[in-house]
């Protein structure tokens, strides 16, 4: 309660955690094997002392042997370090057969991401949340993304440098990244078919659709109704991939500039051609002198008709 003194000694407490935290610096625990409880620092150190005292005087060279044992351990680990930083320089997954202690050391992790940022993946939770060790990680192979923090998730910097190394980071973005302009324009410069981890605001955005399309015409099928009725946008989409007149509306599968594109690439995608076109004959010649292997997919009254059984 307020206002009440502090009593160390309150069957309360047995242990320093478990003391007001006010006063937790003030003591030091008792190992398990000497009793338990906790003392005062001050009372701490003589009790130190006499155990030191003690050691050497059962043996004197006892103390000599551990302090011997303890530098020749930091040898070691000194020694494993230059050779494991050798190591990551020359292949970065170094670092996954690396003790737990070496893959918490700086040096060594921002090296192994410099040469393969997916070793990312290894490094200690706290390198994945610095700024500095991603970012050298996604710019070598930016869907390291994924094992980068939350909060870096979040970074534009961190994932604007992602996305253009591997449109395909964007999945990893967070949900407001993925509906920033600049992130979403420069990764589908990368890889039109991440349109599909956008926001679907910018699924209606002309530039960003164009970008997509005219690096993967299916992905017109993530464009907004609006723009799958968008004459530009469809024929960029078809110039890439003919089949992408499935996703046009139905005004633009009735447009021939826009047929006639998508079959030159695609002969099979007469068939979401407009009924109209499909039986106009004289848009078929058209057709046949583009692709003649288009009319394997015009109705079967009509191939009769042009002698193709």
């Amino acid at each position: 309660m307020a206002g009440e003194k502090f009593n160390p000694s309150s069957p309360e407490y047995r242990q320093v955690k478990d003391l007001p935290e006010e006063h937790r610096g003030e003591f030091v625990d008792i190992p398990k094997e000497e009793g338990g409880g906790f003392v005062r620092k001050e009372a701490a150190e003589p009790i130190l002392e006499a155990k030191i005292e003690a050691i050497i005087k059962n043996d004197p060279l006892a103390l000599k042997r551990k302090l011997d044992e303890l530098h020749a351990e930091a040898l070691e680990v000194g020694s494993e370090k230059v050779r494991l930083f050798e190591a990551v320089k020359q292949d970065g997954w170094a670092l996954e057969s690396a003790s737990e202690y070496l893959r918490a050391d700086r040096d060594i992790v921002l090296e192994a991401v410099k040469q393969d940022g997916g070793v990312l993946e290894f490094a200690s939770e706290d390198f994945r949340a610095d700024k500095d060790i991603v970012l050298e990680a996604v710019k070598q192979h930016g869907g390291a993304l994924r094992f980068a923090s939350k909060d870096l998730c979040a970074d534009k910097d961190i994932v604007l440098e992602a996305v253009k190394q591997h449109g395909g980071a964007l999945r990893f973005a967070s949900k407001d990244l993925r509906a920033d302009k600049d992130i979403v324009l420069e990764a589908v410069k990368q890889d039109g078919w991440v349109l599909q981890f956008a926001s679907k605001d910018l699924c209606t955005d002309k530039d960003i659709v164009l970008e997509a399309v005219k690096r993967g015409g299916g992905v017109l099928q993530f464009a907004s109704k609006d723009l799958c009725a968008d004459k530009d946008i469809v024929l960029e989409a078809v110039k890439q991939y003919g089949w992408a007149l499935e996703y046009a509306s139905k005004d633009l599968r009735a447009d021939k500039d826009v047929v006639l594109e998508a079959v030159k690439h695609d002969g099979g995608a007469l068939e979401f051609a407009s009924e109209d076109l499909q039986n106009n004959l004289e848009f078929l010649l058209m057709v046949a002198k583009i692709n003649p292997k288009a009319l394997a997919y015009a109705p079967e009254d009509i191939r009769k008709k042009l002698g193709i059984e």
